[in-house]
């Protein structure tokens, strides 16, 4: 929603600006100049990138438009399920996550979770790690498209980019810590710390969420507090 008011800003801006120096609207609407920035523009982009990057493109300037999906409570299912999935290591043994691993679908904790289970990225990156351990009118238009358009919307995707890397950094936090043979409530207040600030659910946030919703994965419900004090 902001990407569209931001679009619909830019150009009113610019276009009223032109129309109160005298400007001619009829001067701008060029359709062989368009095809000349947007033809050579297209055609850099398909030189200069595979097919993997070409879509990624497309698929960033979709999630432009739309609301981040890496949000509080993203992170805070995200610690829940890596709360259920370090308690089953402990009670079983780290050589149970092998079947979770192997067969996340089936898994009685990724199963639980089916958001996590179509990010296959995210996915993926989990069940690995726990495999291892287990001219002028021309000129104006291009620099308008550049400036007005193309670099917001480059600059949101690299944002969205930052928010997907700082979910992979809260992920590997977690599970490191877990490998360090830290409890699970304390690896996943090490991930809750590493989360970033803006979407950091509070530490009473995180017990309230495990403690209402976690207890029937959570192996025998341990109580978080009392883990806490034995670590």
């Amino acid at each position: 929603m902001f990407v569209i008011i931001g679009i619909v800003v830019v150009f009113g801006a610019v276009m009223a600006g032109y129309l109160m120096e005298k400007g001619s609207v009829r001067v701008l609407v060029q359709p062989a100049e368009l095809v000349i920035i947007g033809g050579a523009a297209i055609g850099t982009v398909l030189i200069a990138n595979s097919l993997y990057i070409l879509k990624a493109i497309v698929d960033g300037i979709t999630g432009a438009f739309g609301g981040s999906k890496f949000g509080k409570d993203k992170y805070l299912e995200t610690m829940k399920m890596m709360y259920e999935l370090f308690s089953r290591a402990r009670k079983e043994g780290l050589i149970a996550l092998e079947t979770d691993s192997d067969a996340p679908d089936k898994s009685p904790v990724f199963s639980k979770y089916p958001k996590f289970l179509k990010d296959h990225h995210a996915l993926h990156f989990v069940c690995d790690t726990l495999r291892m351990a287990a001219a002028l009118v021309g000129t104006f238009l291009g620099i308008l498209l550049c400036y007005g358009l193309i670099g917001p919307l480059a600059a949101n995707m690299s944002k969205g980019a930052d928010e997907e890397h700082a979910y992979y950094y809260v992920l590997r936090v977690t599970m490191a810590a877990l490998m360090r043979g830290t409890p699970p409530t304390v690896a996943v207040e090490f991930g809750r710390r590493a989360i970033p600030g803006n979407v950091r659910p509070t530490f009473q946030d995180t017990e309230k969420h495990i403690e209402n919703k976690g207890d029937a994965g959570a192996g025998g419900g341990e109580a978080p507090p009392a883990e806490t004090a034995a670590a």
